[in-house]
C-alpha cells in the first residue's frame, strides 16, 4: 500500500504533524489509537499532557471516526496543548477494514515526527505516574544496549467498577525466552527504539495486519536483537472492558485468538537460540492451542503432530482430549471449559 492510497483526512493530517514536529524536534511519540471512548478519553489524555520531561514529546491520537464525543473532546485537549497533542481524525473507520491500513497510517505518523523513541497508550487506558515517560527514557539513554523499557500496570475492571489484585513487578531484565513463552508487557507500559520497532514492522507488517493482536510479537521480536528492562514501579492502569478486543467471549473470535497466538509462536520461535527447557514449554503451549485449531478446521496433519508431541512426553489424557476434538468438533465449548480446569502446566524439561 503506497502512501497514496491513504485517506485524504490522513495525509492531510499526517502533513500537519511533519510541519509541527520539524519545528518541535519531539524525543519521544506516544502512539494513541482511540474509537468510542467518550467515557474514558479524558483520563489518556490527562495522562499525556501531564508528563514532566527536560525533552519535547508529542502524542499522535488517531480518531477512527467515533460515533460518540471523543473526537470533540480530542479537539479541545488539541487546541489547549497545540504542542503535545496532534491528532487525526477519519471520516471513516478504518479498523474494520482488516486490510493494515490503520498500522499504515500510525506508522507513517509516528515516522514523520522523527523522535526517537515510541510509547504506547489507548484511548481506553491511562498513565498515572507523570514522570512515566522521563524514568523510560533515562534509561535508555544511559543504556544502549537495551531497546525497550516497559513498567508496571494495574488492571481496572470498568464493568466491576473495581481494580483487580495487585500484580508484583520486579526491576529486572526480561529476555527473550521469558518472551517466548509468555507476554509479561502491557502496550501501555513500553517505550523502545523507533528503529527496533521498524525493523519488526518491515520483517511483519503484511503478517501481523491478519493477526488479532500486534504487539506481544513486537516485544519478542525485540527481545530477539536486544535487552529489554521491566521496571517495578506501576505507573500505568489498563481497563478492561467487557467488549474489549481482548476480552473476547464468543467461540469463533477464541479461536482467531488462538491461530495468532499459534502463527506467532511459529513466527517468532525462530529468531534466536533458547534453551531446551523453553523449547519444550513453547511447544507444549503450541499443543494446546493446538486442540482448538484442531476443533475448528479438522486439520489431520496438525492433529498428528500433536498427538506425536502429546505420546512422546505423557501427556496421555491431553493425548485422547484432542483426538475427542477432531472427532466432535461441535463439544467446541467443552474443550475450553477442560482447557481452563484441568490442563497441565508442563512438568518435563529436556
Amino acid at each position: 500500500m503506497s502512501l497514496e492510497e491513504l485517506p485524504v483526512e490522513a495525509l492531510k493530517a499526517i502533513e500537519s504533524i511533519k510541519s509541527e514536529c520539524t519545528r518541535l524536534k519531539p524525543l519521544v511519540v506516544v502512539s494513541c489509537i482511540t474509537y468510542n471512548h467518550e467515557p474514558y478519553i479524558r483520563e489518556a489524555l490527562d495522562g499525556f499532557v501531564s508528563q514532566k520531561t527536560d525533552f519535547p514529546f508529542v502524542v499522535v491520537i488517531h480518531d477512527d471516526a467515533s460515533t460518540d464525543n471523543t473526537a470533540n473532546i480530542i479537539r479541545e485537549y488539541a487546541n489547549n496543548y497545540p504542542k503535545i497533542i496532534l491528532p487525526i481524525f477519519e471520516v471513516e473507520n478504518q479498523y474494520s477494514k482488516r486490510n493494515g491500513i490503520l498500522g499504515k497510517i500510525m506508522h507513517q505518523a509516528r515516522e514523520t515526527t522523527g523522535a526517537k523513541y515510541v510509547a504506547f497508550c489507548e484511548g481506553d487506558d491511562y498513565w498515572t505516574d507523570p514522570l512515566k515517560l522521563q524514568k523510560q527514557v533515562d534509561f535508555l539513554e544511559n543504556n544502549p544496549d537495551y531497546g525497550l523499557v516497559s513498567c508496571g500496570f494495574r488492571q481496572y475492571y470498568q464493568g466491576r467498577n473495581e481494580f483487580g489484585k495487585l500484580s508484583n513487578f520486579e526491576d529486572k531484565d526480561l529476555t527473550y525466552d521469558d518472551m517466548l513463552i509468555i507476554n509479561r508487557i502491557g502496550t501501555l507500559s513500553v517505550c523502545l527504539r523507533r528503529d527496533f520497532y521498524n525493523l519488526y514492522r518491515n520483517k511483519y507488517a503484511e503478517r501481523s495486519s491478519k493477526w488479532v493482536y500486534g504487539d506481544y510479537p513486537a516485544w519478542i521480536f525485540v527481545a530477539s536483537q536486544a535487552k529489554i528492562r521491566q521496571l517495578g514501579e506501576i505507573m500505568t492502569v489498563y481497563r478492561v472492558l467487557d467488549n474489549s478486543a481482548s476480552h473476547l467471549s464468543s467461540i469463533k473470535q477464541k479461536l482467531n485468538w488462538v491461530k495468532t497466538r499459534y502463527d506467532v509462536y511459529d513466527q517468532m520461535s525462530q529468531l534466536a537460540p533458547v534453551s531446551e527447557g523453553t523449547y519444550y514449554k513453547a511447544e507444549y503451549n503450541r499443543a494446546r492451542l493446538s486442540w482448538y485449531i484442531v476443533a475448528l478446521t479438522k486439520d489431520k496433519t496438525l492433529l498428528n503432530r500433536v498427538m506425536k508431541f502429546y505420546n512422546e512426553n505423557g501427556f496421555r489424557k491431553q493425548a485422547l482430549i484432542t483426538k475427542c476434538m477432531y472427532l466432535f468438533p461441535r463439544l467446541k465449548r467443552l474443550w475450553f471449559y477442560l482447557d481452563a480446569k484441568f490442563a497441565p502446566t508442563p512438568r518435563v524439561y529436556r
